[in-house]
């Protein structure tokens, strides 16, 4: 391939779907390209974090696309401003439940942790203790994924009401 080529956003776009590992001959211009990274991430670079760029590692569709290969563990990677991002976070979820953990001003947002819930259930195990506990909470949670009820307070799992909103969740 010509230097001119890998220089050639479409052409390069075209590349990175059909084999990520070419991402090495990428023009420095284009590796800064989050299209062309994500994309090379998502066909098989296994020199995803060697070849992209500092700035991008803080872009959140390269990270979900690292999350979603399991190949890197990027958790530490992401940025704190992405941990403070609803929308981010709720997609990095399906991924990896550790993020949340980090994310503490989200874990505090109780109408983000019930988006969580719905999202994956086990979320409820990284909610504050007094979410796990508080009736409402978890009457809400359970309402959104029956699975939620098992990561409730002890304490709730013996609430008539709590169960019975499980039962007919189910």
């Amino acid at each position: 391939m010509s230097e001119d080529e890998w220089n050639d956003r479409e052409f390069v776009l075209e590349a990175m779907r059909q084999d990520g590992e070419d991402l090495e001959y990428v023009s420095e211009e284009l590796r800064n390209d989050p299209d062309v990274v994500r994309l090379a991430i998502e066909n098989g670079c296994l020199c995803s974090l060697h070849c992209v760029p500092d700035a991008l590692l803080k872009h959140p569709d390269v990270i979900l696309a690292l999350l979603a290969t399991n190949e890197y563990p990027p958790i530490e990677l992401v940025d704190e401003e992405l941990l403070g991002d609803p929308v981010f976070m709720l997609q990095a979820l399906w991924y990896s439940q550790e993020l949340l953990e980090r994310a503490e001003e989200l874990r505090n947002d109780r109408e983000f942790m019930l988006a969580a819930i719905r999202a994956c259930e086990v979320s409820l195990l990284d909610a504050p203790q007094e979410f796990q506990s508080d009736r409402e909470f978890v009457l809400e949670a359970v309402s959104a994924s029956v699975s939620a009820f098992r990561f409730g307070s002890d304490e709730l799992h013996g609430d008539r009401e709590v169960v019975l909103a499980a039962v007919r969740k189910d």
